[in-house]
């Protein structure tokens, strides 16, 4: 191989490899690499989902951690469904004989209806009429003061005093009365009634109601077992097919209720003591992915789902995208690819040139594009994470601000009281009370008291109805003996009196206490429960003439209460479109009550309560999604505070960033795009004037010039091209003359009709062709073939016609003399490196005889033509084509030709013509052509046989030369 072939190998093999690594090697890494980690990604998110859910289904049953909660649920929802019915002991009768069917002998009810008189037909208790008259009445008082949020004890409630030791008689030794606010605890923290350890019933529940009242007797057997647990279990494997919940105890974990399906059993072993060494919740085994929880110390709960490994199987996730990928892109690539290689191309060159920028632009905006999505991901949670931290941060300032509630309350209470006692420092008008009352109405106060100097109640007052008459006693006593000591009374000693009770040495702390926190708020403790009070002096202090105590008292909950209502808002103004709520420990009750179907904020702020330290977590209210925070308050100590941010404002943060990469992407998209267009421009100027230069060629307008060229090697073009416009001007000229060197196309000398036309392919051709009179009995036929086309061969056609034209009169009867001398003319070119050769034929034809002589040299045989017998034969006479030898020799053959016949001369255009299935016409092809289309006009024999040609070529490839010489 010559060190041309080594150098243009090496250059085809780098550009090879180049286009291999360009096309195919780097896309596949970037895109191999980039989905790698879009799918680890995708495959993370779906693993944490799939965790999510089963977390979410174990909290369904995550609040029962006992069988009482489960029972207490049961009754709970049966006796709220019953008292919206229209018939609502008829439902309740139903429902206690499915009970009794599904849990035999483990229950008794008592209901009375809504007089409070026994329903006996439902109630279980036959003896003791006068004890279930007595408690209900007691259970209806009970009821009333704990839905009021009254704060006297149940303890001290009429009903309950009076009849306490007959009631513990029924229900149990270790009753308590305050137990009975257990059934009307909020949700999650309500529970049964424990009223003794040794009866068959030692647990009850019981609801008052519009329509009927109830109480219901546990047995020991319900809630030892753990049926309730195993039909909220059922029950979840119901909703959920293709998971399993269940449980098991720490005793045996082997153990597992209710019994498993089969494919899960070895795979919830292992999970379950896994979870007891390392204590993880989220647990992927083998074949499934499992949560457990905590349900008590004694008992796990868990759900189990089995792995789908088409969709957590990185790898085989990845395959499939890169397949898929990889056929577009291979689709892609195959219509660029025909784009470039057929003739008729899909796109113009621009386009082509643009194509490759923006290819080269899409490898590293994938990459982009991949890590893009990535960190949308992690952006996504990182405002989430941001967000949880700010309404965390401001849940903390908004309950420590609640401390400044009661400096405003102590500012404001002490304001008024000032107020009042510089108007009036002695006796209080009746204007001066009304006044009094109207300023106390804005503060909510639960409880006010107005005493005089000597005990006297001048007013007392309770925001809840609630009977303050014990308390007037006690409080008229204690303010007569301040107001004595503050005015400098000196008290006797009586040891039955309270008076010299608090002023004893030993109950000085309180006189103390009391100058102290006096024009203040402070946490006071009444009986056994704790209230904020605030009391004052009105008279006038400076000068020990206090005539009035004023005692304001507040329950805590009230308390806060008076703050979230004037406050909570102020939390959506941290965080705006957010929302605010707030709930009462105590009660249950919620300072506002959610809309419907706010079944997962409820779960979330129980939660919270139980928890109790700051909660995240994600919920759906009012049908849309929001990220939740929640805390029980340190100050608002009897809250539960929770803030609702909508998921929908983080989407919009991601959905903004999303829009600026895209932003960017098309950017980068456009600017690929312009500088593409601005270098295909740059190329396609110059191309676009070449191309023009072309078109005009074609037009053939040769006074076309390319301007306006840069000095580059466009430039250099346009001027190579310039001159080649203008050689090919000057070959149309010579086109021009050459054409004029043919004859006539009709010839005629009466009986010989000829006609004659040569069809070149190019602008100069080598074809020759020519007929004329000799003397008036003969005339001469010349063609021929000068080997290849171009300027060359159109000159050696123009000598030998000169030479024959050249020639006398007798030279031109005898074909052989003439063909040696222009045979002598071909010949002496050679020497002068013009090496061509050329194929002649001339014929001598007599009008008078029909006799015709011709000499041949190299050149395709006439082919004579006879009408009658519908035949044709080639009249074969061998000759060496002119300039093949320095000695050739030619001799003379002579033929007759007869009426009717007609002779075809024709160059080996015709012969070697190919059809589209590539067969060669050959001479049978054309002999078979010939006599179809026989007619005795040359001109219309000559138009026949050309139109067959084209027929059965499609088209012309070679310069065509043909002469149809008829004898009528």
């Amino acid at each position: 191989m010559s060190s041309r072939g080594r150098s243009n190998y090496v250059v085809s093999l780098i550009s090879g490899l180049g286009i291999i690594f360009c096309f195919f090697l780097f896309p596949f890494f970037v895109i191999e690499t980039s989905l790698k980690s879009l799918s680890e990604l995708q495959t993370q998110n779906r693993r944490q989902s799939i965790f999510t859910s089963l977390a979410q289904r174990n909290e369904l049953i995550s609040s029962f951690d006992d069988e009482r909660k489960y029972y207490e649920k049961l009754l709970r929802n049966i006796f709220n469904i019953a008292q919206k019915q229209d018939n609502s002991l008829g439902y309740l009768e139903r429902s206690i004989k499915l009970l009794k069917k599904n849990y035999p002998d483990q229950l008794e009810f008592v209901v009375w209806n809504e007089k409070g008189l026994l329903v006996e037909k439902l109630t279980d208790e036959k003896r003791y009429r006068y004890v279930l008259k007595k408690l209900y009445l007691v259970l209806k008082e009970v009821s009333q003061s704990i839905l009021s949020e009254s704060s006297t004890p149940i303890k001290n409630l009429e009903s309950v005093k009076n009849n306490l030791n007959i009631i513990k008689q029924f229900l149990g030794r270790v009753f308590l009365p305050e137990t009975l606010r257990q059934p009307y605890n909020q949700e999650g923290h309500s529970s049964l009634i424990l009223a003794d350890y040794g009866k068959d019933r030692p647990y009850f529940w019981y609801q008052i109601g519009k329509n009927f009242s109830m109480l219901v007797f546990i047995n020991w057997g319900l809630i030892e077992g753990n049926q309730g647990l195993t039909k909220l279990c059922k029950a979840i494997n119901a909703k959920w097919p293709d998971s399993f919940c269940g449980f098991a105890h720490i005793r045996d974990l082997t153990q597992i209720y209710p019994e498993p399906k089969a494919r899960f059993a070895n795979e919830i072993v292992a999970g379950l003591a896994r979870f007891e060494t390392v204590a993880e919740q989220e647990i992927e085994l083998a074949n499934s992915l499992m949560s457990v929880q905590l349900l008590n110390p004694k008992i796990r709960i868990f759900n189990i789902q089995k792995k789908d490994k088409r969709l957590l199987n990185t790898s085989d996730h990845r395959l499939q995208l890169l397949t898929k990928l990889g056929v577009l892109y291979f689709i892609g690539l195959a219509v660029v690819i025909l784009n470039f290689r057929f003739r008729k191309a899909f796109f113009s060159i621009r386009w082509k040139l643009l194509l490759l920028f923006l290819y080269a632009n899409a490898a590293p905006l994938s990459v982009l594009g991949f890590i893009a999505y990535d960190y949308l991901q992690n952006k996504k949670i990182a405002l989430k994470n941001e967000l949880n931290l700010e309404a965390a941060r401001f849940l903390r300032d908004f309950d420590a601000r609640f401390d400044q509630q009661r400096n405003h309350f102590d500012n404001s209470l002490n304001r008024v009281i000032s107020r009042i006692n510089k108007k009036n420092p002695g006796k209080l008008r009746e204007s001066d009370l009304n006044q009094l009352k109207t300023e106390l109405k804005r503060f909510n106060v639960s409880e006010t008291y107005l005493f005089a100097k000597d005990g006297k109640k001048i007013f007392a007052h309770s925001s809840d109805g609630k009977d303050l008459s014990s308390s007037i006693k006690y409080f008229s006593t204690m303010a007569e003996g301040i107001l004595k000591y503050m005015n400098r009374i000196i008290l006797k000693t009586n040891k039955d009196d309270i008076l010299s009770k608090i002023t004893s040495p030993e109950d000085s702390e309180f006189i103390r206490n009391s100058i102290r926190d006096s024009r203040k708020i402070w946490p006071i403790t009444i009986g056994d429960s704790v209230k904020l009070g605030y009391w004052n002096y009105l008279g006038n202090p400076e000068k020990f003439q206090n005539n009035y105590y004023l005692l304001l008292m507040w329950s805590q909950d009230e308390f806060q209460k008076i703050y979230l209502r004037n406050h909570l808002d102020d939390l959506k103004k941290g965080l705006p479109d957010s929302l605010a709520f707030a709930k009462s420990i105590r009660s249950g009750k919620y300072l506002k009550e959610p809309e419907n179907n706010a079944n997962q904020l409820r779960k979330f702020m129980n939660r919270v309560e139980e928890k109790k330290s700051i909660c995240n977590g994600e919920i759906t209210y009012k049908s849309e999604d929001y990220i939740a925070v929640g805390m029980v308050g340190n100050n608002l100590n009897g809250m539960v505070l929770c803030t609702l941010f909508p998921s929908k404002e983080i989407e919009k943060k991601i959905g903004r960033t999303r829009n600026q990469f895209f932003a960017g992407a098309l950017l980068s998209v456009v600017l690929t795009t312009l500088i593409g267009l601005m270098v295909a421009r740059q190329f396609m100027t110059p191309v676009k004037k070449l191309s023009e230069a072309a078109l005009q060629i074609n037009q053939q307008n040769f006074r076309h010039r390319i301007e306006g060229m840069d000095q580059d090697e466009f430039g250099h073009l346009g001027e190579v091209v310039n001159r080649v416009i203008e050689g090919l001007g000057e070959l149309e000229i010579a086109k021009v003359v050459q054409e004029s060197l043919f004859p006539e196309e009709s010839f005629s000398q009466p009986p010989f009709s000829v006609y004659g036309k040569s069809v070149v392919m190019t602008t100069l051709g080598g074809d020759y062709f020519d007929f004329f009179k000799i003397d008036d009995e003969n005339f001469g036929v010349i063609i021929g073939d000068v080997a290849g086309h171009g300027v060359a061969a159109a000159l050696i056609m123009a000598m030998a016609k000169a030479r024959v034209r050249m020639t006398e009169k007798q030279q031109r009867l005898d074909p052989a003399g003439l063909v040696s001398l222009v045979h002598s003319i071909i010949h002496s070119l050679k020497s002068r490196n013009l090496r061509r050769m050329m194929t002649f034929q001339y014929l001598v034809l007599n009008s008078k005889t029909g006799k015709v002589t011709f000499t041949n040299a190299g050149h395709c045989f006439p082919l004579l033509v006879n009408r009658k017998n519908k035949s044709a034969r080639f009249i074969e006479h061998i000759g060496s084509p002119l300039g093949a030898g320095r000695k050739a020799r030619y001799e003379n053959l002579e033929f007759s030709m007869t009426e009717g016949e007609a002779l075809v001369l024709f160059t080996d255009g015709i012969i070697e013509a190919r059809n589209k299935h590539g067969e060669m016409m050959g001479f049978e092809g054309f002999i078979d052509i010939v006599v179809k289309n026989y007619t005795e006009n040359p001109e219309e024999y000559y138009k026949k046989i050309f139109a067959a040609y084209i027929a059965w070529a499609g088209e012309a490839d070679d310069d065509t030369t043909m002469i149809v010489i008829s004898r009528n």
